[in-house]
């Protein structure tokens, strides 16, 4: 079964979902990249509360190992489970791995899902800048 490890339990929660190892420093670096992203969000409070950083985590980490790689960072999720089940919601995610080439820019795009559960958007990885309006803009045409 797929297991979300979170902080919070929020009504109204967006999800951008990135296929990720939580074992490789490039996935580390793409949680400070986020940083940046919800950081533009803090004109829009009531957005950037309510969006989660979801990684499946293709290592399928331990409760330390994802405590570890978390850093009590609350925005960040951890998706943990067999690689089959992964493939699968990868797959209908539209975000599935490339190889061994994890979080790098080229592989590094998310998925914005609704609180509903409904994929909206692909999210390019590019400037925090541009991401945070893409997402803002996708929530409020959605809300």
């Amino acid at each position: 079964d797929l297991a979300i490890a979170t902080d919070t339990d929020e009504q109204g929660v967006w999800r951008l979902f990135v296929a990720a190892d939580t074992r490789v420093d490039t996935c580390s670096r793409l949680l400070q990249h986020y940083a940046f992203v919800l950081n533009r969000l803090a004109h829009r409070a009531d957005i950037q509360r309510r969006l989660r950083v979801t990684l499946l985590a293709y290592d399928n980490p331990d409760a330390e190992k994802t405590a570890t790689f978390r850093s009590g960072i609350a925005w960040t999720e951890i998706v943990s489970a067999p690689r089959a089940q992964l493939d699968a919601l990868a797959a209908q995610l539209g975000i599935q791995p490339l190889g061994d080439d994890w979080c790098s820019a080229t592989s590094a795009s998310a998925v914005l899902v609704s609180p509903a559960r409904e994929a909206w958007a692909l999210i390019p990885y590019e400037a925090p800048v541009i991401m945070a309006d893409n997402i803002a803009a996708i929530v409020d045409f959605v809300e």
